[in-house]
């Protein structure tokens, strides 16, 4: 991790979810997984985690770029009958 600037805007968790429009709990199991690299200030029950600007950006930004790789892909014309369900009754009991 870089060390921390002058000019680095630090960041809650509330902020944070409310910039990527999440919940913050979203928020939370990002950083616990390591997609979302956090400040952990304290020790214990009191420990508080904080997220820099830039890091969230960044985080967005790789979002952004999986998410535009994701939607490449061939569309295909539908051939007649393909994905249609028939449902078929049942024989009624003598």
């Amino acid at each position: 991790m870089k060390p921390i600037r002058m000019n680095d805007q630090i960041l809650t968790r509330a902020e944070v979810a409310k910039m990527l429009r999440v919940n913050e709990r979203t928020v939370l199991a990002l950083s616990n997984r390591g997609d979302l690299p956090c400040l952990v200030i304290g020790r214990g029950a009191n420990a508080k985690r904080v997220y820099l600007e830039r890091d969230v950006q960044k985080f967005i930004e790789s979002r952004r770029d999986q998410a535009s790789s994701r939607l490449k892909f061939e569309v295909r014309p539908r051939l007649s009958g393909e994905g249609r369900t028939v449902r078929r009754r049942r024989p009624k009991a003598p």
